[in-house]
């Protein structure tokens, strides 16, 4: 599976990795996986990082499905979102106009990210 996930539970923070490929058929499952761990309902804030990510694959149908799931499972969390290569950082900006997601934002950088998640790092 390309996604990797930790609950940092101390942080209420959630660190998910993408690496590779992305299947359009696949990012909904491998969100539910998150959303359906016994420490995910204490988590405050989340952090997707897509630094290895290829997203390629991924169209406007799978985002948007992907997106509607996303806004109903984190619509009340933090978002932040670390996407540095262009594609996957222009995906990242569509997601975010996609979700109805109220405090959610794109960064380039991981250290931007988590000042703004104010969490100093997490373990991976």
């Amino acid at each position: 599976m390309p996604v990797t996930f930790t609950i940092d539970t101390k942080k209420k923070t959630v660190f998910m990795k993408r690496i590779g490929p992305s299947l359009p058929h696949d990012i909904i499952n491998e969100m539910q996986e998150i959303t359906r761990h016994p420490d995910f309902q204490s988590a405050e804030k989340f952090l997707s990082d897509l630094t290895e990510a290829d997203l390629a694959m991924i169209s406007t149908e799978a985002l948007t499905e992907y997106a509607q799931f996303c806004t109903h499972e984190l619509k009340n969390m933090s978002v932040a979102i670390v996407a540095p290569v262009d594609l996957s950082y222009g995906i990242s900006r569509m997601f975010e106009m996609l979700a109805d997601i109220p405090k959610i934002k794109v960064f380039k950088e991981r250290d931007e990210a988590l000042e703004w998640l104010e969490i100093d790092d997490l373990t991976v």
